[in-house]
């Protein structure tokens, strides 16, 4: 990526000043165009860029003596002086980039001594003053050209929005998406070198939703400019995993319907399963039809074992619903051990899928729409699951991360705008 100086440099070119200006009570004149032919050098002195302007400065010098006499010099006068410019930058309420320049001191390479027929004539004086005069004309052309560079607003609200928007990160029986929503952003000035950089740090609430979810709505509009006043480089995520009873159903249907439980002689087959949140937890209904005809309930409370990262229904009991009496009396179909399969069915090992989420939302991240204007790097992550909660429509699990991470903005992000109608 260029730095801030190879852009400043190959924007500001050429001649920016042609004037005739009088440099005494006698009318004695001087033409003076001014043009950039070295480059300009940048550097961070306390939060402000200093610029070291040179300049070139060429013009024809005419001198009155008396009311019918003009001397000129016939070779153009030539000096080299270098202006040193100071910018403050700082952030408008709507992220925007404000830019003001200001002319600290002029330095001559060589006093401004121009010679006419044996004349010595020192020039500083005057050209001192047409360079404080004339200060505005260049301090605008490097804050336009400094807004040109990087446009602040477009960049932030580009990455507001596309870290939002949805990322599939499973698309094998059930679409799984990531699903990021802002929530607070602010930002200071990077000072590296002869480099303009932005520290971010952007707040989000991130959730993974199936597609039976209705997708988290996404925040369009960026919040007012705040300074970032600490910089880290932690993260810490609260992760919202959530599925549907509709989706659970349909895939132990999918697992379970038609399987045959059998025990002592006796043999029933798997007709249909339910599965709803109570007050105590969970249940399961299994209608079955066979030697035992009718529904069986089957009641637990959920639980997570963070030694093992295991998510599981304890306290499992049973209770039958049937006008077949062979149900009610079916110790066989009731023994824990005809029904074990249940209690394994709701056991989920999340010990790979936490090992693997810092990869999965770094790939994620990586794959998405933003892939070619960001980059995500997250290391040293834990992530432990919070709370398990049960609703009327869903399972939800909360999972907290944390770590170490850092977003780098690539080169694509600081889109230039058009060049301006000079």
């Amino acid at each position: 990526m260029d730095s801030l100086e190879e852009i400043i440099n190959n924007k500001i070119t050429g001649t920016f000043v042609k004037q005739w200006i009088e440099v005494n009570e006698n009318h004695d004149s001087l033409y003076i165009e001014l043009t950039k032919k070295s480059k300009i050098k940048i550097r961070w002195i306390n939060n402000s860029l200093h610029y070291s302007f040179p300049l070139h400065l060429e013009g024809k010098f005419i001198k009155h003596i008396g009311k019918n006499i003009r001397l000129k010099n016939e070779t153009p006068v030539a000096l080299e002086v270098v202006l040193d410019m100071v910018t403050q930058l700082s952030f408008a309420n709507d992220w925007s980039l404000n830019s003001s320049t200001k002319l600290k001191q002029v330095i001559w390479k060589k006093e401004p001594v121009l010679r006419v027929a044996f004349i010595n004539i020192n020039l500083r004086k005057r050209l001192d003053k047409f360079l404080e005069e004339n200060n505005g004309v260049l301090t605008s052309i490097v804050d336009r050209e400094i807004s040109n560079v990087i446009d602040t607003k477009a960049i932030l609200e580009k990455l507001w929005l596309d870290i939002q928007k949805p990322i599939i990160i499973n698309n094998i029986k059930q679409v799984v998406w990531l699903k990021h929503s802002a929530q607070d952003l602010a930002v200071n000035l990077l000072q590296d070198g002869k480099y303009l950089g932005l520290d971010v740090r952007l707040l989000t609430n991130v959730r993974v939703v199936a597609d039976s979810i209705d997708m988290p709505a996404t925040t369009q509009i960026l919040p007012p400019y705040q300074h970032l006043s600490e910089k880290k480089d932690s993260i810490e995520i609260f992760l919202l995993a959530s599925t549907s009873f509709d989706l659970i159903n349909r895939i132990l249907n999918e697992e379970l319907k038609g399987k045959v439980i059998s025990s002592n002689g006796y043999s029933t087959t798997i007709k249909g399963v339910n599965t709803y949140a109570t007050d105590d937890g969970l249940a399961v209904k299994l209608d079955v039809r066979g030697d035992a005809d009718g529904s069986i309930y089957m009641r637990g409370r959920p639980s997570y074992d963070t030694l093992n990262a295991t998510l599981s229904i304890k306290d499992f009991d049973f209770d039958v619903d049937s006008e077949n009496a062979l149900l009610h009396s079916a110790d066989w179909l009731l023994h824990e051990d005809a029904l074990k399969f249940v209690e394994e069915e709701f056991s989920l090992n999340l010990s790979p899928i936490l090992a693997a989420l810092p990869e999965v939302i770094q790939n994620a991240t990586e794959k998405g729409k933003s892939a070619d204007k960001l980059e995500l790097f997250l290391t040293s992550l834990d992530v432990q699951p919070q709370q398990l909660l049960l609703t009327k429509n869903n399972v939800q699990l909360l999972l907290k991360v944390k770590g170490k991470a850092v977003i780098g903005l690539q080169k694509e992000v600081f889109a230039k705008k058009k060049q301006k109608t000079r």
